[in-house]
């Protein structure tokens, strides 16, 4: 291999190592964790910027020129997903077939406050008392803080983790009937 590609390559893959991590980060933030398209994505950016290094071109800030082609390649693939989005037809003016109206069939053969009723019996004495002042009651965060002898921000952190116990209970429940 000529000593001028043997430059180019090394000074391809140093840029890369130095700005891959970063790059992967900021890719995992905009396309929301898609393992998938981050690749694709940080893939494209290699190439490009390899082609760059091959022509000679001259990169003075190597990382704001990565994040840049990052951006325009993330910009091309939103907008090919809106325009396949566009070009399809919309199924909302369709009725669908009785065939594929199961799931309906089978939530209304199963009681649902059955499961709710199910889930509750698991609760602590506690947990279901919170839930009567939330949402039985209907008493803010702040009042429920002092009939706890807590502050607010307490309650409500007691709450989301209580809703989010209850939440992957029924999502549990759920997918042992479908």
């Amino acid at each position: 291999m000529p000593e001028k590609s043997q430059g180019q390559l090394k000074l391809c893959e140093e840029l890369w190592y130095e700005y891959e991590p970063y790059l992967r980060k900021y890719c995992t933030n905009k396309l929301s964790g898609s393992v998938q398209e981050v690749d694709d994505v940080i893939s494209q950016a290699f190439l490009i910027l390899c082609k760059a290094v091959h022509k000679n071109s001259q990169i003075s800030n190597p990382k704001a020129w990565l994040f840049g082609t990052v951006n325009n390649i993330i910009k091309d693939k939103y907008t090919e997903i809106n325009e396949l989005k566009n070009s399809e037809v919309s199924l909302e003016s369709y009725e669908l077939p009785y065939e594929f109206d199961y799931i309906d069939k089978l939530i209304k053969d199963k009681d649902i406050n059955a499961i709710l009723d199910e889930i509750m019996d698991t609760l602590s004495d506690d947990e279901k008392k919170l839930i009567s002042l939330f949402y039985e009651m209907g008493l803010s965060y702040k009042e429920i803080a002092q009939i706890y002898d807590s502050n607010e921000f307490a309650v409500k952190q007691r709450s989301y983790r209580l809703k989010k116990k209850i939440k992957k209970m029924a999502r549990a429940k759920l997918e042992k009937l479908f």
